[in-house]
């Protein structure tokens, strides 16, 4: 007999998470010798198999069987109950779909069982899985298809992930899931509906639909009456589906005030949804009867919505008439990490400076504005309201000329003494600006200490009539930022402005690890003499056809990895013998890496950045 392992040592040998490294199946038989005599590795030899196999194609069942039977099969016949001499290749699939699902094996009683991202494209009709408490089955798109008893025999089962699947409805047998205290169903494009026995999952506190979109919530799911957060998102084009199933609304009368326990709340729709326009209100008149709310993420067309919600603290509210655009300007990845903060505030097509607004930017860390159509300056939201914001973006506002005036900060810390005088953007860590027409300046007027001093991104995309970055007096507050990204600013022709003739000893921007200069046609010189960014990683130039030479002011880091750039800029760099080393410009050339012109820039830039 093969020397016998501990549990752990089992665990390492055949840990089915290393399966894309190593194919366990190669020397499954001198392992699984090993193992077998223990009393509890038996049964793990079985579960790593059976993760494998479950869902796997006929040949690799076939082939996994012909290595399974080189173990003795005494100790597996007497566990499982079968022989595997009697297996033909009818019946292959069907026996190995119950040894993966053979939970109550004496030494080895399943109660967590992660299958996601399996590839698995079909499940067994009815595992005896008595003792489950968690089952993971998220991310195998290639599953279409529920059996009809698969949860008859889980009554222990407390958490069900079945999100990212292709799955079109729900068993009924989901309500014998008595136990169900979390329910995920994230993503899955082709469910529309959930069934009535919804209702009969009496101690559900976690209900997430995020993404799925429903043609509408079924009435019972007014019965779950211990659910704590419900997420769901609304198809604005299923009037004519519930017509058919004589259901009048999305969200049946009642049903949200009746979840009296309800503590986060997030409803997405369609933002050209006008059925969601009449919804609405009525929801908003239902969620003032939920006394434990902390936390709602929602979409309200009209900005007098805000004034009704006055206890919930923690939201990620979109406010305002919103049309989606054919074209966005807003690169995902950007929008995505916006929805990602803790709470944020989306204003869109604005005309004025609602009051509603102002208040709700003193309660949240991330504000997103887009396409107003007045604002000349972000200060006219109130500079006192914007101090605890941690992730700012700025896109379409045509008329905006600057962020912050200092200026008139000043004048109301002098006119009025109830005013707060924390720095303006104190906590900010990220500024994006897209598509500004008009925008002329970052900042105008006095800098007050400690303004913009946690900033550690900055983008800056699509200025045409931006003339100033940086002032040598901005730039002094600003020693935490550590990527900054300027692109297709037309009229920027160096980011350091001159005004100041007095050089600082101490460099700029001591933190930036990262820059990108991409499509300035006009810059000449990166920092304009100043010693800059002395810990400087990487940076990307591109399209700067006038940016003639570099100063070793402005690349003085010792951590510098690479310069990307195009060859043809690259060669016609002209390197002053008085200012550069022939060791530098050794260096200088070893770290250059060619920016091709027949690749997508993106993709390039994408990598540069890893």
């Amino acid at each position: 007999m093969a020397e016998e392992l501990n549990r752990e040592e089992s665990l390492q040998l055949f840990n089915w998470h290393a399966f894309g490294d190593i194919n366990p199946l190669e020397n499954y038989a001198d392992l699984a010798n090993g193992i077998v005599s223990y009393a509890s590795g038996l049964p793990l030899a079985l579960e790593v198999l059976s993760s494998y196999l479950f869902g796997r194609n006929m040949v690799e069942w076939k082939s996994a069987l012909d290595k399974l039977q080189q173990i003795p099969h005494e100790k597996i016949q007497e566990k499982l109950g079968i022989s595997f001499d009697a297996l033909d290749d009818d019946n292959i699939k069907d026996s190995f779909l119950d040894i993966a699902w053979q939970p109550a094996l004496a030494e080895w009683d399943a109660k967590e069982i992660y299958l996601n991202n399996n590839h698995l494209f079909e499940l067994p009709e009815k595992p005896n899985c008595p003792s489950l408490v968690a089952l993971f089955l998220q991310e195998n798109y290639d599953l279409m298809e529920i059996p009809s008893s698969l949860f008859e025999c889980m009554p222990m089962l407390q958490v069900l992930d079945l999100s990212h699947t292709s799955i079109k409805s729900l068993p009924a047998s989901i309500s014998g899931l008595v136990s169900l205290q979390e329910l995920f169903l994230r993503g899955c494009e082709l469910l529309m509906e959930l069934p009535p026995e919804i209702g009969a999952l009496s101690k559900i506190q976690v209900l997430d639909l995020e993404g799925t979109e429903l043609m509408y919530l079924s009435k019972e799911i007014s019965e779950l009456r211990k659910l704590e957060c419900l997420k769901v998102s609304l198809y604005g084009c299923g009037k004519r589906y519930r017509e058919g199933k004589q259901i009048c609304k999305r969200i049946p009368a009642g049903l949200l005030a009746s979840l009296y326990l309800l503590k986060a709340l997030s409803i997405d729709v369609n933002p050209d949804d006008d059925e969601w326009v009449a919804d609405v209100k009525d929801v908003m008149d239902e969620l003032l009867k939920l006394k434990r709310l902390m936390t709602l993420k929602l979409y309200l067309p009209k900005v007098g919505l805000l004034k009704e919600i006055t206890s919930v603290r923690n939201f990620k509210f979109t406010v305002g008439h919103h049309k989606r655009c054919i074209i966005s300007c807003l690169p995902h990845e950007v929008e995505e990490e916006f929805k990602k903060q803790e709470n944020y505030l989306k204003y869109i097509n604005g005309k004025y400076i609602p009051i509603e607004i102002q208040n709700a930017l003193k309660c949240t860390c991330a504000f997103f504005l887009e396409r107003h159509w007045a604002v000349k300056k972000l200060s006219e939201f109130g500079n006192e309201n914007m101090v605890e914001l941690k992730f700012c973006l700025l896109v379409e506002c045509n008329e905006l000329q600057t962020i912050i005036d200092g200026v008139e900060f000043r004048c109301r810390r002098s006119t009025c003494e109830s005013v707060d005088k924390t720095p303006v953007f104190q906590s900010l860590e990220y500024l994006g600006i897209h598509c500004m027409m008009n925008l002329r300046s970052i900042w105008e007027g006095p800098i007050g200490k400690g303004c913009l001093s946690k900033l550690k991104y900055m983008a800056l995309h699509s200025c045409p009539n931006l003339t100033s970055i940086f002032t040598t007096s901005l730039l002094g507050d600003l020693d935490n930022l550590e990527e900054l990204i300027i692109e297709d600013c037309l009229q920027i022709n160096s980011l350091v402005s001159q005004e100041s003739l007095c050089f600082e000893p101490n460099p700029f921007l001591p933190s930036l690890k990262k820059i990108s200069l991409l499509d300035l046609t006009e810059l000449v010189s990166i920092s304009s003499g100043h010693l800059f960014a002395p810990k400087l990683e990487r940076i990307i130039i591109y399209a700067c056809p006038m940016l003639e030479s570099l100063s070793p002011m402005e690349l003085s880091s010792n951590y510098l990895k690479v310069i990307k750039g195009e060859i043809e800029w690259w060669n016609s760099l002209k390197w002053l013998e008085s200012e550069w080393s022939s060791r530098q410009k050794y260096y200088m050339a070893n770290v250059f890496v060619e920016l091709k012109r027949d690749a997508r820039l993106m993709d390039q830039l994408a990598k540069s950045r890893k």
